[in-house]
């Protein structure tokens, strides 16, 4: 998996094992709308996310560099209460929230 920083937009390159529309509409999902085929709006960590696939690529819209690393890394060390643990499936990145 390989990050790539374009103007306000990420992008996220080789990834396996992961199928945007198959995460949003699998039932496991609320908050969002489809806005074309594997393109969708949804609201995440508090700001309206646009993104979409094409093929191995994932666009996250208007999604700068400096918001991705402080969601990545507020996630990755999260001291609180909620201790989330990351687990590496594939190139997914799952956050559980251990209770």
């Amino acid at each position: 998996m390989d990050v790539e920083y374009k103007g306000k937009d990420t992008i996220i390159h080789n990834l396996k094992d992961f199928d945007l529309g198959q995460t949003m509409e699998c039932g496991q999902c609320f908050h969002f709308q489809k806005i074309d085929d594997d393109e969708y709006g949804m609201s995440a960590y508090g700001k309206f996310l646009h993104a979409a696939q094409k093929d191995d690529k994932l666009y996250l819209f208007d999604t700068t560099k400096e918001e991705f690393e402080k969601i990545k890394k507020e996630k990755a060390s999260a001291r609180t209460s909620k201790h989330y643990q990351e687990h590496l499936w594939g190139n997914k990145v799952i956050f559980v929230e251990r209770r």
